[in-house]
């Protein structure tokens, strides 16, 4: 989002992420289903923190109560962080590939020559999602040299990438900051509001941008310039000032307009943030037209790297399909599949969503049977390699049970719906809305089939979700109605069916 992407060839590896650098090749492997279990552990730790702290407070003077209930403050701002990683894994596994692109670029920075055979010892260790080595070597590097506020600022940077890395998000954030302040630079600016993109202090990075611009000097047409506008566009955008973001963008244009030999990089970062604004206000077409322009100035460079290129490729399929072109969305979310596969684990998670996507488009042209092999695939890797009640299981399952039923295979789309698993604590607002639409999709198959039962449970997990995400005000109105009319269906039915959903 904030331009951090590293241009460094990503390379297939048998961990989750593998980063080609200077210091032969440093491994960070840490696989999603690992992921997960880390992220219930740090949970899990935090919750007992937070109880420890609760009873010492009871217990203590006035006069010690006030570092505890600090102490408390921070353990309660940690636990919202690692909830929010837990709701919205795509994010974090997004800023885990930047976090160990900084960790590899501060490994191979000036001092790396003299560390070559350390780093060798303790790549084995990060490859098996041990990162105490890496911590140690930094470490050594702060005591033993004399560094200026560059260096240090790298290694603060990659200090923060580790404690990211290992889920101590407040650590990440606060050396993130430091970092910064060090060294002024945009991309060390967006490094630090990346930390701030998850948790509760999602709300000061408006505030922290415009705090940390005072502190950039970067002359107009600069490649400095240009990332600071970009930001500041994306930034205004999503916190509602609209009219300041487009203003910017304007200017951002102006400049591309007059400048005679502006760079091709500066070129790709002014469509892509033209894009990224036009996803905020959902106006695909413009989405479509600013992505294509800058997949093809990226894959003419070069240089760009390649999983951030294919994600692009498939925002704009996904943009694609929004308004109805399923031929050019097939074609192109065929070619991001297959690059994704390409690569292997790193993209491993990209691929999974998507498979979905193309089996989507696939039934929705009436290509059901092309389609079906695709979405079972994809079922089949998030079952794999997420928890049974991750979100992206059932928006899949609702798309493979949506191809059977086309086909005429409605028991069949039945029994798939009913193999969701869910919990709806873990749920956020969009994966509840995804729920009830699944769930009155199961509805309607079982109606239609006379299953009166299991289509009265479909609409009680509306009903207990909410029905305010069905995002329909008609079917909101009418739910109440269609319960009672289920309900009076069984008492003359001799159906006695015990089904419900593994919660």
């Amino acid at each position: 989002m904030f331009f951090r992407r590293a241009t460094n060839k990503v390379k297939n590896g048998d961990g989750n992420v593998q980063i080609s650098g200077d210091v032969n090749t440093l491994e960070i492997g840490i696989p999603y289903a690992e992921h997960f279990k880390r992220v219930d552990k740090a949970v899990e730790q935090a919750l007992i923190s937070q109880r420890e702290i609760r009873s010492q407070l009871e217990l203590r003077h006035e006069s010690e109560k006030a570092f505890l209930s600090d102490q408390l403050d921070a353990v309660n701002s940690e636990l919202k962080k690692l909830e929010e990683v837990r709701l919205n894994p795509d994010e974090y596994f997004d800023m885990a590939a930047d976090a160990t692109a900084t960790l590899s670029a501060a490994l191979s920075g000036d001092f790396a020559a003299e560390f070559v055979a350390q780093v060798q010892q303790i790549k084995s260790g990060i490859a098996s999602g041990d990162l105490a080595a890496a911590e140690e070597i930094i470490n050594s590097v702060f005591e033993r040299f004399d560094l200026n506020s560059k260096m240090e600022a790298d290694l603060l940077d990659a200090q923060s990438s580790l404690a990211f890395l290992r889920l101590h998000l407040s650590e990440a954030e606060s050396r993130a900051k430091r970092a910064f302040y060090l060294d002024p630079t945009i991309s060390r600016l967006n490094g630090y509001l990346e930390r701030l993109e998850i948790g509760d202090r999602r709300s000061m990075m408006l505030s922290e941008f415009q705090e940390g611009k005072l502190q950039l000097e970067a002359p107009e047409g600069s490649d400095e310039w240009v990332k600071i506008i970009a930001t500041e566009v994306v930034i205004a955008a999503r916190f509602g000032e609209m009219k300041h973001a487009k203003n910017l963008m304007q200017h951002l244009k102006k400049f591309a307009g007059r400048s005679k030999n502006m760079i091709r990089k500066h070129s790709i970062i002014i469509m892509v943030t033209q894009a990224s604004l036009a996803a905020l206000e959902y106006k695909h077409l413009d989405v479509v037209l600013h992505g294509k322009r800058a997949i093809s100035l990226m894959e003419e460079v070069g240089e760009w790297d390649q999983l951030f290129v294919l994600r692009m490729k498939g925002n704009v399929g996904s943009a694609l399909g929004e308004i109805g072109r399923l031929a050019e969305a097939i074609d192109l979310t065929t070619e991001c599949v297959e690059g994704l596969k390409n690569l292997g684990d790193i993209a491993q998670y990209h691929y999974g969503i998507r498979l979905n996507n193309l089996g989507d488009f696939l039934t929705r042209d009436d290509k059901t049977e092309k389609a079906i092999p695709l979405l079972r695939e994809s079922v089949q890797l998030a079952v794999d390699n997420l928890p049974e009640w991750h979100p992206s299981i059932f928006r899949r399952l609702g798309n493979l049970a949506t191809a059977y039923n086309k086909i005429g295979l409605r028991p069949k789309a039945i029994a798939t719906l009913k193999e969701i698993k869910f919990d709806a604590t873990r749920l956020n607002d969009y994966d509840k809305e995804s729920l009830v639409k699944v769930m009155m999709r199961l509805h309607s198959y079982c109606y239609k089939e006379g299953r009166w039962y299991e289509a009265l449970g479909a609409l009680l997990y509306v009903q207990e979700i909410g029905a305010e995400y069905l995002r329909d005000d008609y079917l909101e109105a009418v739910l109440s109605s269609y319960i009672l009319d289920l309900r009076a269906r069984l008492l003359t039915s001799t159906t006695t069916l015990n089904w419900k959903f593994d919660r």
